[in-house]
């Protein structure tokens, strides 16, 4: 499933194809974040898979999408699934970089993420693949919208280099002019099949992602291993998992 239109956003009918084409592998990486609670509405949110052990599996998203309080009732829903997952523990988050990491026990083994952090550049091709929908009331007759079973490919390119937050350390940012939409958060953003951001959506007039350099810098903190530490992605979530 994709929305947009590639015309308006700098991409031929083959090229917003192809990017779509390039998410399939992942459809069922991506979750949705639900809050299971009969009274409140559903917030919705998205998050990835970054590593997948014995007991747990990882996954990361943005730290709005969950209370500052900690917990509350949240679960995650998989690719045409209607089983939900309880969010086990909020491992690490970052208010600073709207980053966080949580765990979930018992999730069926799906394909990892891979992270890159080549150069980005200005009108690069790229594309956010993310669960996209209201947030209406739990008993609401149109609740199945909210919680439909499958990601959306949403495309686009680069608009400027990336650039830093000026009012935070190590906060690069990467702007994007793919078709904001509701709920999108957290849904990771590809580049030649490998994520390169994570999508933030706090605004919908704003379409920037957490750069991957920034996700590195903060897992690096989080793991406490020292800015210089050369040790790939894989390598950091396996320590999260370790020790966390």
């Amino acid at each position: 499933m994709y929305v947009g239109f590639p015309f308006l956003y700098g991409l031929t009918q083959d090229e917003h194809r192809e990017l779509v084409e390039s998410t399939y592998p992942f459809r069922e990486s991506v979750v949705r974040i639900i809050k299971a609670k009969e009274e409140e509405v559903i917030g919705t949110g998205n998050a990835f898979l970054v590593y997948s052990g014995h007991n747990k599996s990882l996954f990361l998203t943005c730290d709005h999408n969950f209370e500052k309080n900690g917990l509350d009732g949240e679960v995650i829903r998989l690719y045409q699934g209607n089983e939900n997952y309880p969010v086990a523990e909020i491992l690490r988050r970052s208010e600073e970089h709207d980053l966080l990491l949580f765990s979930v026990n018992s999730v069926p083994k799906r394909k990892c993420m891979e992270f890159s952090t080549d150069k980005v550049n200005k009108d690069d091709k790229v594309v956010i693949l993310g669960y996209v929908s209201p947030t209406l009331p739990v008993n609401s007759e149109m609740k199945q919208l909210v919680l439909v079973s499958e990601p959306h490919s949403i495309t686009g390119v680069v608009r400027t280099d990336p650039y830093q937050d000026s009012a935070k350390d190590n906060h690069e940012k990467i702007y994007v002019n793919c078709e904001a939409t509701k709920g999108v958060s957290g849904s990771p953003l590809f580049k030649n099949s490998k994520v390169i951001g994570v999508h933030l959506a706090t605004d919908k007039k704003w379409r920037d992602s957490v750069s991957a350099n920034t996700v590195l810098q903060v897992l690096r903190g989080w793991l406490g291993v020292g800015k210089d530490n050369e040790d790939t992605f894989e390598k950091f979530f396996e320590m999260a998992y370790n020790k966390f």
